[in-house]
This record gives structure tokens, sequence and C-alpha cells, in this order.
């Protein structure tokens, strides 16, 4: 693959790749608290169509 034997392109990649790391592990500790279990979101949704 002749495009990775430059270095630039290759610091560029190996760059994007330990950044999006870098961000995913950042926002690890967020990812519970956005994701809700069945029975919460079951409850959501019965307490929304109580109050309609």
């Amino acid at each position: 693959m002749g495009i990775l034997k430059s270095d630039i392109s290759r610091n560029f990649g190996i760059g994007f790749i330990v950044g999006a790391f870098m961000v995913g592990a950042m926002s690890v500790q967020t990812w519970d608290t956005q994701i809700a279990s069945p029975a919460m979101a079951t409850t959501a949704d019965a307490e929304a169509s109580i109050t309609r």
C-alpha cells in the first residue's frame, strides 16, 4: 500500500486512532447513565402514559 509509505499520512493515521481511543476512554464514564436498563425504560414509559 503506497499511501502508508509516507511518514506524514502514517503519523496522521496513528494520531487519529490514538485520539479516538482517548476520547472514548474519557467518555466511557457517562455511557451507563445514557443507556437505560429495560426496567427503567419501562417505568419511564408507564409514567409518561399516565400523565397523558
